[in-house]
């Protein structure tokens, strides 16, 4: 049977592929109502819709927002045009637009709803936005106004274009002189009205004359009405509004006006000003309407998608469309299986017995790899016979494509016409087929000749090339694979286009050899792909836009070099997979570094001993021979990928894509252009994961090539493999690793060693660290580096072991070292000291630390013969008595070690005593500090008793010595002895005033301090020193009486002076005070040499007294004795003085009236002759009176 004999109604019958909401054709219009199919889904929108619109009929309502959303094709725009005619039930082909839906509604109660409001005078206003926008309107905030206010006076008749025209011809009307206006516009213009209103700017000196005609004003009032109540009319929302509610009145009791708006929600898209403004109009014709006014509108998303406004913004939106209608695919299904695919009771039965015989075909044929799990072939006979010759998944994916070609690839043609309806995609797709019989099935790629006329030039444009492509067009599948492929290159996630989804889409017939059309299919792909037309993506295939297919040559013609992707390799080797820059060997807490290479990239800078290298089919050595690979791999591992290369395409294309991204600036670039490389941002990471899923199935299916062997590892995955092959490769190289048997992890561990602390150690016992190999091994080498006179350092020690064929670790190696210590089997130095493993902190520190190491000499432990031990101890009996000596011979030197530093110690505090004094014995101290210091110089333990035993009658003789001067500072005798000097000290500056007999005992006690051993004689001394000192006191209170009884005299003297007229207070308090402060200090000096220079002093004083007292008398006397002279006055000549005789008489010259004794005649003489002295030094002659 033929496809187009197996239904109900004619496929061949005309269904308009697009519904536009403002066609009227009367035949048309009666086709679309009497096959609307009313769905379950839409008697539910149908009944919701009812029960708010019922509560406007006779009543009032806020009510009046309707949202009706849905998916791109999903008959929306239709179930909204359907509501107009139902609401105005207008007369359709001599039948009321309500009895098409007498026998579509079920239930009668919603029926008998929608007759109640058929019957209630209804205009309605239904109109597709976008076609209806005014022009260079949209950027403006009162867009949607603007196009109401349009619509509306379309509606009414009045000028749609211009508002303030249409506000005129309303008044016109409303005075009833419209008609008159239009004649009296033809006369002066010569034209009717109506073809030139909307020419109304250029016909305005017209418009007014016949304003002036109809209405009787002058000529001027017209124009200045024309020019500013017309031309600058402006409107808002609420004028608007008010608007509305006067042409309601006007339609008498319960009339409704319904604005039904196609298609507001592409218009708004993201502009939440123009959400706004659809708000307010809605909100507006709620508040002044009282429900007699409402607002439909379609979109194809949901309000609270379209909403992009915050806070009670958003709340006010979704609040105004308070009902809300979304339309589904199930919808749409059941829409097409009815009115397009219903099929007549015989086609029923062949399918049914069709459907039987091929039903496990079937479901093999329709499968699906990684895609949506809805997406499926027939339950049963039942949907076969429904959905025939579709497959059922192709209601589900074609409403996606739809979607995607929406947002992708259209033209923006339905904005204007309509949207593309599913249902004519797949009425038109059967009609292509209809010479079909049973068994065919329509492919998938048959859906696009259906939406090809709404697609971008860019897109279109890569199919009609192909078209006109020789080699392309000569296999039909070519093109059919391409169509296929842009439908669904939007729908990656659903429907990834890999071989076996193409194919299970390309099918054609039940019978389709699935094979025989994957090799087909194939081969297209090629061809396809070597035309840049598709690119393919791991096993994805995708359609390519011109502005891709530029991108992508561009991509292609970028070089890569080979290093380049050996690099990623490594980099994804050693940093994802094997991200360790060194190898735990298991049983021990060795670390083994590697160098890393692949191919004839080189990915460590750092030498080690072993290594890693890969070899991939990118570099020349992967396909050297096994022999050469054999050669190759001393030391190291060579991996030789498995599996296939395809990581190699990968990555190249992964590398060429961030080459192409780094060479051009994404923001420079068209939009068209930005979203290509963001798209290819992903392709980078889908390609990287791919490339990271092959190179771990190629290291898993690699060869190994171990130390000169081929090898079999084993391994669960990647990392395991090549963890397995260092096992092997250091289990070959470090052959005496094994020689370490119980590994050591911390350095606690050491000190736990050498101090037998068991417990921390982890050991049941101290035997249970048996490294005994490692010991020999390490001791044999010491005692042959001492054989050779070759000196052993621990950074040698380390450096050997560390390497080739040991392989040991730090901590292992200084552990082993430290038992060789503690077993008394060699000695450690650092600086000279031995290191002990009484001091085990110290010792770890120095075999570990990498800033010792160097410094640290190992030499073999020479024995001290026990006679020598015997004659240390004898020695030490002398120095020390009875010192408590242990019996091994490391922990008796470190004990006499300890002693002599604090012998040394004690003699340097006694020197410090020293300091500022000349106390005897100072050179023994010195002495001992010498001995010792040259004993401890020695830092074995041979020559440190060898030179101890040497210094014994040195230091016996010494230990007795030096009692004596300890007594000498533990007794008072350093106090006698600070006694003596002191006086000794006292006296020896004044020697000279003693007697014969106080000197010689002065010179005795003298010589006794000077003796280097005084101790004896100390006591018996301090009595020739007192007697000494007695002397020296007598001698100096007699100086003292002496030079005050001097001083005195001269105080006297001086102060006869300075009590005469003329000589100043201050002068006197000078005197006064000095002569105090002089006589008070010379009785308390001890010294005779400074009693001496107090006499001097004071001489000195009144001679100094003696000058200042004459200046001031003098100047006293120049102020009470001047007279007026004569003065000549010549002319260039000098003034010549005469000299003065002076008369003077001597009572009045000197102050000093009385004189008692002889001391005031010496003051009295001596006063008299400086007097006359200063007259003649000033050149006068004295006449005495």
């Amino acid at each position: 049977m033929k496809l187009s004999d197996m239904f109900v109604k004619d496929i061949n019958r005309e269904i308009s592929g697009v519904i536009k909401v403002d066609e009227h054709d009367g035949e048309r219009l009666y086709q679309e109502l009497d096959e609307y199919v009313v769905t379950k889904e839409v008697a539910k929108h149908l009944s919701k819709f009812y029960d708010t619109y019922a509560k406007s009929i006779g009543g009032n309502t806020h009510k009046v927002g309707v949202w009706i959303s849905g998916f791109f094709g999903s008959g929306k725009s239709h179930f909204l045009k359907m509501l107009s005619h139902l609401l105005e039930n207008e007369n359709v082909e001599g039948k009321d637009v309500i009895e098409f839906f007498k026998d579509k509604i079920e239930d009668p109660i919603l029926y008998a709803e929608m007759e109640r409001a058929s019957k209630v005078k209804t205009e309605c206003i239904l109109f597709n936005v976008d076609s209806k926008n005014p022009i260079n309107n949209k950027g403006r905030e009162d867009a949607i106004l603007r196009i109401f206010i349009k619509v509306f006076n379309e509606h009414r008749g009045l000028c749609a274009e211009i508002p303030g025209v249409a506000y005129m011809e309303k008044h016109l009307i409303k005075d009833g002189v419209y008609d008159d206006f239009k004649k009296a516009f033809k006369e002066v213009k010569g034209k009717e009205w109506l073809d030139r209103r909307r020419n109304f700017r250029i016909d305005k000196d017209y418009v007014a004359m016949a304003i002036s005609k109809v209405l009787n004003v002058s000529i001027e009032n017209a124009k200045d009405y024309v020019d500013n109540d017309i031309d600058k009319y402006e409107t808002d929302i609420e004028k608007f509004a008010l608007e509305i509610n006067d042409y309601i009145k006007s339609k008498g009791d319960d009339f409704h006006l319904i604005f039904l708006a196609d298609e507001v929600g592409q218009y708004i898209g993201d502009n939440s000003s123009l959400m706004l403004n659809l708000q307010t109009i809605e909100e507006q014709l709620s508040t002044k309407c009282n429900g007699k006014a409402w607002v439909m509108v379609t979109s194809q998303e949901s309000i609270d998608e379209v909403a992009k406004v915050k806070g009670n913004d958003f709340s006010k939106i979704t609040g105004r469309f308070d009902t809300r209608l979304s339309l589904s695919s199930i919808d749409v299904d059941e829409v097409i299986k009815k009115r397009i695919l219903e099929k007549n009771d015989d086609s029923k039965l062949i399918l049914k017995s069709l459907y039987d015989e091929k039903r496990v075909v079937l479901n093999n044929l329709i499968s699906f790899e990684n895609a949506r799990k809805d997406l499926l072939g027939y339950r049963d006979s039942n949907e076969f016979i429904e959905v025939y010759p579709f497959i059922p998944y192709q209601f589900k994916i074609l409403q996606n494509v739809f979607e995607q070609v929406r947002k992708h690839g259209n033209s923006g043609k339905h904005l204007s016409e309509g949207e593309r309806s599913m249902l004519s995609a797949f009425k038109e797709s059967v009609v292509k087929y209809e010479e079909q019989s049973e068994g065919f099935l329509i492919p998938m790629y048959t859906f696009y000749e259906t939406i090809e006329e709404f697609l971008n030039p860019s897109i279109t444009r890569v199919i009609d090339r192909a078209s006109d492509d020789v080699e392309l067009r000569d296999e039909p599948i070519n093109l059919q694979i391409l169509k296929l492929l842009f439908m669904i290159k939007y729908l990656s996630d659903e429907m990834p286009a890999n071989l076996n989804n193409i194919a299970t889409l390309m099918v054609n017939n039940i019978d389709e050899d699935m094979e025989e059309l994957k090799e087909k299919i194939k081969a297209s792909l090629r061809k396809l792909q070597s035309e840049h037309l598709i690119q393919k993506n791991g096993d994805v295939y995708t359609f390519l836009t011109d502005d891709e297919q530029e991108v992508n040559k561009a991509i292609e013609s970028i070089e890569i070099d080979d290093i380049k992707i050996s690099k990623w390799i490594s980099d994804d080797i050693f940093q994802r997979i094997y991200d360790s820059s060194k190898y735990k060997m298991k049983g021990t807490n060795s670390l083994f570094g590697f160098t890393k290479k692949v191919d004839d990239y080189v990915a460590s800078n750092k030498a080690h001993n072993i290594g890693l290298e890969v070899l991939t089919p990118v570099g020349d050595d992967y396909y050297k021979s096994d022999m050469e690979l054999l050669s190759n791999s001393y030391k190291k591992i060579i991996i030789k990928f498995g599996g296939n290369d395809e990581y190699k395409d990968e990555i190249k294309k992964v590398l060429q894509i961030k080459s192409y991204k780094d060479k051009n600036n994404i923001n420079a670039l068209p939009e068209n252009k930005q979203a290509i490389l963001i798209l290819k941002s992903g392709e980078i990471k889908i390609r990287s994961e791919r490339a990271k899923n092959l190179i771990d199935r190629a290291l898993i299916d690699a060869s190994f090539y171990i130390n000169g062997e081929k090898v079999e590892v084993k391994g669960n995955n990647a990392k395991d493999k090549i963890s397995n092959a260092f096992s092997i490769l250091i289990g070959n190289v470090f052959n005496k690793l094994n020689y370490i048997k119980k590994s050591i992890s911390t350095e606690e561990e050491i000190v736990a060693l050498v101090s037998n602390n068991v417990e921390q150690l982890g050991l049941d016992e101290i035997e249970g660290y048996n490294n005994q190999q490692a010991e020999n091994e390490i001791f044999d080498f010491i005692c042959l580096q001492e054989e050779n006179f070759e000196q052993i350092r621990m950074k040698l020690l380390i450096n050997r072991y560390m390497d080739i064929p040991y392989g040991w670790n730090l901590l292992d190696i200084a552990g082993v070292v430290a038992k060789l210590i503690k077993d008394e089997k060699i000695n450690a130095r650092l600086s000279g000291n031995d290191l002990s493993i009484e001091e085990p902190l110290k010792l770890v520190d120095s075999l570990t630390k990498l800033s010792e190491v160097d410094r640290v000499i190992i030499n073999k432990k020479i024995r001290v013969d026990k006679s020598l031990l015997r004659k240390v101890k004898g020695v030490c009996s002398d120095v020390w008595g009875s010192l408590n000596l242990p019996d091994d011979e490391d922990s008796m030197a470190k004990k006499i070690r300890e002693e002599s530093l604090k012998l040394i110690d004690e003699c340097r505090s006694y020197i410090l005593k020293y300091q500022g004094k000349k106390y005897p014995g100072k050179s023994l101290f010195e002495k001992g500090i010498e001995i010792f210091n040259k004993v401890l110089e020695h830092k074995d333990n041979l020559s440190f008793f060898t030179e101890l035993t040497e210094k014994g009658d040195e230091l016996y003789d010494w230990s007795g010595d030096v009692e004596l001067p300890k007594d000498f500072f533990n007794s008072n005798k350093i106090e006698m002895f600070d006694r003596e000097v002191e006086i000794l000290e006292k006296c020896e500056e004044s020697i000279y005033y003693l007697d014969e007999l106080t000197k010689e005992k002065f010179e005795t006690l003298k010589e006794i301090l000077h003796d280097p051993m005084p101790y004896d004689k100390i006591r018996s001394t301090l009595t020739i020193a007192k007697e000494i000192e007695n002397e020296l006191n007598d001698i100096v209170k007699n100086k003292i009486s002496n030079a005050i009884e001097k001083v005195n005299k001269d105080y006297d003297y001086v102060k006869l002076r300075v009590n005469q007229n003329g000589v100043s207070d201050s002068t006197k308090l000078v005197v006064e005070k000095y002569y105090t402060e002089l006589i008070k200090n010379i009785s308390d000096y001890k010294d005779i040499t400074k009693i001496d220079a107090a006499i001097t002093r004071s001489n000195n004083k009144r001679e100094e007294i003696d000058r200042v007292v004459d200046r001031e008398i003098k100047a006293y006397h120049e102020l009470i004795d001047i007279k007026p002279k004569d003065v000549e006055h010549k002319t260039n000549k000098q003034e010549v003085s005469k000299k003065k005789i002076e008369k003077v008489e001597i009572a009045k010259m000197i102050s000093i009236k009385t004189l008692k004794t002889e001391n005031d005649v010496e003051v009295y003489i001596r006063e008299l002759k400086n007097k006359l002295d200063t007259l003649i030094r000033e050149g006068k002659e004295i006449e005495i009176d």
